[in-house]
């Protein structure tokens, strides 16, 4: 059986003018992501190759639901790896980063996705996507 060593993380990354504090997502978390895509009978690499081809040959009433569950994935994703952040209020203040249980907290996390564009929780979403997933010279070490 071969483990790949997971990378190191805690670390900061910056998108656009922004810095989060990024980890991996707790096993429940985890699991909980994984329902979301099955809830529509989709896996991982069935919710990746969607998004590497057109879902413009699908159905509309399909389309729909695959897009606001990828919207949901998504903004939980960030939920559960984000760990940190530097961000303002438009006024100035700190908008603090709250955790409760290894995630972000209810009302800290709905206040962040609700300020995004669907372009800001895309970018945002592959940012972390790419920084925690295992590349194959990852998985060779």
């Amino acid at each position: 059986m071969n483990i790949p060593k997971k990378k190191i993380l805690g670390d900061w990354i910056t998108v656009g003018e922004n810095k989060f504090k990024i980890d991996y997502p707790l096993r429940d978390q985890k699991k909980r992501l994984q329902f979301i895509l099955l809830s529509l009978g989709l896996t991982e690499d069935d919710n990746q190759h969607l998004k590497d081809n057109d879902i413009m040959d699908l159905d509309s009433s399909t389309q729909a639901k695959i897009i606001l569950a990828n919207k949901d994935y998504q903004e939980n994703y960030i939920r559960f790896t984000v760990k940190g952040w530097d961000l303002k209020y438009n006024d100035g203040e700190d908008f603090k980063c709250v955790l409760k249980n290894g995630e972000l907290e209810e009302k800290c996390w709905t206040e962040f996705i609700d300020a995004m564009t669907a372009d800001e929780l895309n970018i945002l979403y592959s940012a972390i996507f790419d920084e925690i997933q295992f590349t194959e010279t990852d998985k060779k070490k």
